[in-house]
């Protein structure tokens, strides 16, 4: 928790982070500093951010997936209360995916997927999500355009990199527009995006939850 706050400081986000090794007084501090709006983020672990009641929490960010899949549904629960709009929006690596299927057996519904481009990874397959599925849409699959074939001994550094991947996921134009017509739709871009850019003076802009070392 703690390096990933020094991080988001780095990239000039306000940010802090609480956890069962920081002193009450340091929760409190930090915790008080979030809801006057003076951090954008606060980074917490599942057992410091148990019992936490922060009003008008637009933005929820699962920085991991938690082990018990009853976790994702407190996580995600302090935002949208009461009627007020929220948006939760989770990071999923390749290895998470049975994590991610768990939760989804819980909910008993499909989470909707988007991949970030550049992070896409090789040799991930991209799950068909049926019709049905209440807010899950059937991301189709473009295979990926055909490079132009370099002299012997030029290939480049690009394409070598690329040439174990078969396919680019890609959203079509009109399903991106229809996104954002959405009144809460997750936001498909690289990085850290300032959450707080549409949020009202005051207003609390996310919680990060994750365990204090993610494993790599």
């Amino acid at each position: 928790a703690n390096r990933l706050a020094t991080q988001l400081e780095r990239d000039g986000i306000e940010a802090n982070a609480i956890h069962g090794n920081k002193s009450q007084n340091a929760r409190t501090r930090a915790l008080k500093s979030f809801k006057d709006g003076e951090l954008r983020v606060l980074v917490a672990t599942d057992i410091a951010a148990r019992g936490l009641d922060i009003e008008a929490l637009p933005h929820v960010v699962n920085y991991d997936l938690p082990h018990v899949a009853e976790d994702y549904l407190h996580r995600i629960g302090r935002t949208g209360r009461a009627g007020a709009s929220g948006e939760a929006v989770s990071l999923i690596s390749p290895e998470e995916r049975p994590l991610l299927a768990a939760i989804e057996r819980l909910m008993n519904r499909r989470v909707e997927l988007r991949v970030i481009g550049g992070f896409e990874g090789a040799g991930t397959p991209e799950r068909e999500l049926p019709h049905r599925a209440p807010h899950a849409h059937q991301r189709p699959q473009q295979h990926a355009r055909p490079q132009a074939q370099p002299q012997r001994h030029q290939r480049p550094p690009q394409q070598a990199q690329r040439r174990n991947v078969r396919a680019e996921v890609q959203p079509p134009q009109h399903a991106v527009a229809q996104a954002e017509l959405q009144p809460v739709p997750p936001q498909p871009v690289p990085g850290y995006r300032p959450l707080t850019a549409h949020a009202p003076q005051h207003r609390v802009p996310s919680l990060l939850g994750g365990r204090p070392q993610r494993r790599r």
